[in-house]
């Protein structure tokens, strides 16, 4: 059987799999992600110290905006440490926030700000564990992803999520971006999931164990994608940078939204 054959046949099964369990609240059961003895951790965050010392705050270079995408930059302002010395609580809360720049280089002015935080470190292969709390509003585009420093692609989205004009989230999205033999950029075609627990009033843990023979994403320890096709995974030629951001889509407004809050993130590898 060819290997996009049984990606696609597992995927669907994941897809239904997951989609009984949405239907049917079930919230314990399939707990798939094990982390054998032979992975090390390599980075943990539970932001008690200041985020920059492993952080940046900016994805875009040398500007703090999408060239193809000016309706947002990137604002260390939307980044707000907080914490809770009684609890003993520590999060990150990235917001998105109306906030007009005008921008000199290209004479334009981009509406909204966003928070965002990039790992100064980069790594290939692992496992990636991030614990979150999505934000609630309308027309927020929160993601957790890996991305290449020096090109684009490679990327790995662990998660994007679309509230549209909802405040809440329907499905979430994983999605792969590579670059073919002929050096093309492609992607793996975009897949939706559900979780029978709200994403907004819940931490959640979104997971992404990738090696050399395969790429899996679980959401709370249920598995949602898996992949083992060679033209994809060899497209992943690079070390990739974690990035986590609040970002928005064209009709948002600030108006009843929560931030995006991270709790802890946890990167392993295995033993050399």
């Amino acid at each position: 059987m060819k290997q996009n054959l049984q990606d696609y046949l597992t995927n669907l099964w994941l897809g239904i799999k997951n989609n009984t369990r949405y239907l049917l609240n079930v919230k314990t059961k399939g707990n798939e992600l094990k982390i054998t003895e032979d992975y090390n951790t390599v980075f943990i965050d539970c932001f008690e110290l200041d985020y920059k010392e492993k952080w940046d705050y900016e994805i875009f270079w040398p500007n703090p905006f999408h060239p193809e995408y000016l309706i947002q930059w990137t604002d260390s302002n939307q980044i707000e440490q907080w914490t809770n010395k009684q609890k003993n609580e520590h999060h990150i809360k990235l917001n998105a926030s109306t906030k007009p720049m005008f921008f000199e280089s290209i004479s334009y002015v981009i509406p909204n700000a966003i928070g965002v935080i990039r790992t100064k470190k980069s790594w290939k292969y692992g496992i990636f564990q991030i614990t979150a709390k999505l934000p609630k509003g309308k027309h927020l585009w929160p993601a957790i992803w890996l991305a290449g420093y020096k090109s684009w692609p490679p990327e790995i989205d662990i998660l994007e999520g679309y509230s549209r004009n909802n405040d809440n989230y329907k499905e979430l999205t994983t999605c792969i971006h590579y670059r073919d033999s002929n050096k093309i950029h492609k992607s793996f075609p975009s897949k939706n999931h559900r979780l029978p627990i709200d994403v907004c009033e819940n931490f959640i843990e979104y997971s992404l164990h990738w090696e050399k023979d395969f790429i899996k994403i679980y959401y709370n320890g249920y598995l949602v994608l898996h992949v083992r096709d060679k033209k994809y995974l060899n497209g992943m030629f690079e070390p990739q940078q974690l990035i986590l951001n609040n970002a928005c889509e064209e009709k948002f407004s600030e108006t009843n939204r929560t931030p995006f809050i991270i709790e802890k993130v946890k990167i392993l590898q295995k033993f050399e």
